[in-house]
């Protein structure tokens, strides 16, 4: 049935950013502990949050929030290190959140001020994984507002100007 579906989708989500956030609690251990125990809140709170949607019973509007607040703090957090594989694995977090069209209108903004400010600062790697972020946002995304749209442009120009010839040719792709 659909609300199985959107249950399976939920649990599958949860197993995805889990595994990705763990990933990054590892990669910021030793340098940025701050940054570790929140993204172990982060995936606590996801935990709390699988068991929640397997609990059988439950009709489609009782499906619990998925807590986006937690991840995106932890994700937030992680890209102002500019380290770059802390940034790389945050962002594919992102673009499963994406995907899986957890994000928020309210929040879209912020995601995509994110990668500008990624993609203006970041290497060539990061600057890809941003324009794959794009790419990747499904249409029915609200990228509509003027304002996302106005940010939208700013970040596709950042990257088109980019000195990378890989990620400007993308970037022309993407105008």
């Amino acid at each position: 049935s659909h609300m199985e579906t959107k249950a399976r989708n939920q649990a599958l989500l949860c197993q995805e950013v889990e595994s990705e956030l763990r990933e990054l609690c590892l990669e910021c251990r030793k340098k940025f502990p701050i940054i570790k125990e929140y993204t172990e809140k982060a995936i606590l709170k996801i935990r709390q949050h699988r068991d929640l949607v397997d609990q059988d019973g439950r009709s489609e509007e009782d499906l619990p929030e998925f807590p986006l607040d937690e991840v995106l703090r932890a994700i937030l957090m992680a890209c102002e290190t500019f380290q770059q594989k802390i940034v790389l694995l945050s962002l594919s977090c992102l673009q499963r959140l994406i995907h899986r069209r957890v994000l928020k209108d309210d929040v879209i903004a912020i995601v995509i001020n994110l990668m500008k400010e990624q993609a203006t600062n970041g290497e060539e790697p990061v600057q890809i994984k941003v324009l794959q972020t794009i790419m990747a946002t499904p249409s029915h995304m609200t990228l509509v507002s003027e304002l996302v749209l106005g940010q939208l442009m700013e970040l596709l120009y950042v990257l088109h100007n980019s000195a990378s010839a890989a990620v400007h040719h993308t970037a022309c792709a993407g105008f």
